[in-house]
């Protein structure tokens, strides 16, 4: 059983799958949690609560071996380091990173052994004549990082795009993007239409996006749950992102794990300027 609607979960079923023949697959949603917190920081706030299912919904099918997820730290000097989770590595392995720019242009690559049994390792390098990110010139990269065998076979590729960036917060004085200060100029946005309640189109999402634009924000709140994974591909503007919750709070038992898939969906966004509660 998962508590809050808003998040990214998955749960393996490898194991309850009849490879032989076809299998069903049923959700239980139910509109009222079980934890009492999850109802007064979701449910029983002064936004509108719909229920169903309003996310994306998908299987996903692995190799034995395979990355997790990755994490980037790439910093407005060129600096890129990354910390890359793997899965069931049973045998020595390399994974090999390449960097690409918007135009697919090579940059950089990344060569790394890995462990037999290593749950994350940790890549460094430094990219010269990087562009920045900015909400003004959101130049974004694409690191493709593959799962190696011995002989050089690929298992897994995992593809992410990323912005080289340094936020800074210095007292008194406000927020820095790459050494510029930044004054952010946005509004709350929430994640319904009135004819869909909460799930979006594509068309949608993109509606509201540019309608930020077109009003000259360069800011956004997630107000106050994390939106659709689509929203956050098509900002370009200082990001706030938000757990879920409004005057009322999660219990820790209740809110620790929302607090890690909120992070682990998003954490490579480079608009991301804030995590919020």
């Amino acid at each position: 059983m998962h508590r809050g609607a808003f998040y990214r979960f998955k749960y393996d079923v490898s194991s309850l799958l009849n490879y032989d023949k076809s299998n069903t697959l049923e959700v239980t949603v139910s509109k009222m949690s079980s934890d009492a917190s999850v109802n007064n920081a979701e449910r029983l706030a002064d936004y509108w609560v719909f229920g169903g299912i309003f996310r994306p919904v998908f299987l996903e099918a692995m190799p034995k071996a395979y990355i997790d997820y990755v994490g980037i730290d790439a910093k407005a000097d060129g600096k890129f380091a990354m910390q890359i989770w793997t899965k069931n590595i049973s045998a020595s392995a390399t994974v090999v990173t390449t960097i690409t720019d918007a135009n697919k242009k090579f940059v950089g690559t990344i060569k790394v052994p890995v462990d037999k049994n290593a749950e994350n390792i940790i890549v460094n390098t430094a990219i010269a004549n990087i562009k920045t990110w900015t909400s003004e010139s959101p130049n974004l990269y694409t690191a493709s990082v593959v799962l190696q065998d011995v002989t050089g076979k690929k298992l897994y590729e995992l593809n992410e795009k990323f912005g080289f960036r340094t936020i800074e917060i210095k007292y008194g004085q406000g927020v820095y993007v790459n050494g510029t200060q930044v004054k952010f100029k946005g509004v709350n946005r929430h994640c319904w239409w009135p004819e869909t309640a909460r799930s979006l189109s594509k068309q949608q999402e993109l509606q509201d996006a540019l309608l930020l634009k077109e009003m000259n924000m360069n800011a956004v709140r997630c107000s106050h749950y994390p939106p659709d994974k689509y929203f956050l591909q098509l900002c370009d503007s200082n990001v706030l992102n938000e757990l879920a919750g409004w005057q009322k709070f999660y219990s820790a038992k209740a809110g620790e794990p929302l607090v890690k898939e909120l992070v682990l969906r998003d954490l490579n966004h480079p608009s991301i300027i804030f995590w919020d509660n």
